[in-house]
């Protein structure tokens, strides 16, 4: 779960700390939520690639302002990490 956060977080502290709190609140809580599901993908070692990159849209779309192209550019950088993380855990569970 922690990877999965670290992950999430990358590259996104200035921007979160530029949100308004109501704004902070509701991305954290949305943030949580989306974290629990990719860990829980991780976890199984079956990280859909579309699924994945869906929810991490949906989650960044709460920044304010954002830049469709950023947007779309750090979906995909995370999700990427995403599928890697699984791709790892497919090995310890000797998957591969």
């Amino acid at each position: 779960m922690r990877q999965v956060e670290l992950v999430l977080e990358e590259g996104l502290a200035d921007t979160y700390r530029k949100m308004t709190p109501d704004r902070q609140k509701k991305f954290r809580a949305e943030g949580e939520r989306i974290g629990g599901l990719l860990a829980e993908m991780v976890r199984r070692a079956k990280v859909r690639a579309r699924e994945a990159l869906d929810l991490i849209t949906r989650w960044l779309r709460i920044i304010p302002g954002v830049n469709a192209f950023y947007l779309a550019q750090e979906a995909k950088l995370k999700t990427d990490k995403i599928i890697a993380l699984a791709e790892e855990e497919k090995k310890k569970q000797g998957l591969l």
